[in-house]
């Protein structure tokens, strides 16, 4: 838990104590029937749901449990704003374009400067910078390496597009650009593959985006310094099935491990020895 729960907060814990008394019980410690019968309390009970399917068990243990808590509506004192106050002196400044939602009408009519509306080419052609020049594009959704993507990219005089679903901040810097695309799990993903070519660098944690990346004839590398290649992309693919699977059954598995400090300097030279790497194929 990240914290303790607050007031008329309800935390459910679902552990599979039945899968810890099965090892125990192999191991001499106890069975399933002495664990249950030794720690069901009335504060703490068992609750025993019996299903094939996992994850509608837990649903269905789920329900049970909140339809066990008696809670009604709190009835509340209607809530009563004052009077808007008017300043006709005020006048309200331009908003920047890269700050401005869309209308209906400008959806209709074509691409909205600034936000890729659907993976394609940009509007100005295969490569906004010049024939041939790298780019690096950052997957920029729970990246925690965009400020050292940044000063790599400065020093070698790169464009790095920030692509995510939502608003990211990003420096004031003409060689910086920030795509927003459309809300989707793999929008920003089929956008990144459709702009890839050759000599491209691709920042993201996701297996599959880096498969595309490889496949097009860039480079990928992961947040913690892992470089994807055509050789070690087969076996990140095969494992991440396998992962998914295991899932679907309703088994917990563990997630990634945290990302932690040395992992930053690993991605500094990781990325820096990419870019050195394709600028001699340049040559």
């Amino acid at each position: 838990m990240a914290h303790l729960p607050a007031a008329g907060e309800i935390v459910l814990f679902d552990r599979s104590w039945y899968n810890r008394a099965g090892v125990e019980r192999v191991m001499g410690f106890c069975t399933e029937e002495v664990m249950l019968e030794r720690t069901h309390v009335s504060e703490a009970p068992w609750w025993v749901v019996e299903a094939v399917d996992m994850k509608r068990a837990r649903l269905n243990c789920i329900r049970h449990l909140l339809a066990e808590i008696p809670y009604d509506e709190v009835q509340r004192a209607p809530v009563r704003l004052p009077d808007r106050v008017r300043h006709p002196e005020y006048a309200r400044h331009p908003c920047r374009r890269i700050c401005t939602s869309p209308t209906a009408t400008e959806r209709r009519s074509g691409p909205v400067p600034t936000r890729a509306r659907r993976p394609g080419r940009l509007p100005s052609g295969r490569n906004p910078i010049g024939a041939g020049a790298m780019r690096i594009f950052i997957d920029a959704d729970a990246c925690p390496v965009k400020d050292e993507t940044y000063k790599v990219a400065a020093r070698y005089g790169l464009t790095t597009f920030v692509v995510s679903n939502s608003f990211i901040q990003i420096p004031a810097s003409p060689s910086i650009k920030r795509m927003i695309v459309d809300a989707g799990p793999d929008v920003a993903d089929d956008w990144i593959a459709e702009q890839t070519e050759p000599g491209d660098i691709c920042v993201t944690n996701d297996i599959p985006l880096a498969d595309r990346v490889l496949k097009a004839g860039g480079a990928a590398i992961a947040p913690n310094g892992r470089p994807f290649t055509p050789d070690s992309i087969g076996s990140a693919l095969a494992q991440r099935s396998i992962m998914e699977h295991i899932r679907s059954t309703g088994e917990i598995t563990g997630g990634p491990r945290p990302f932690a400090a040395g992992d930053r300097s690993r991605y500094l030279q990781a990325l820096d020895e990419a870019v050195q790497r394709e600028r001699r194929k340049r040559r």
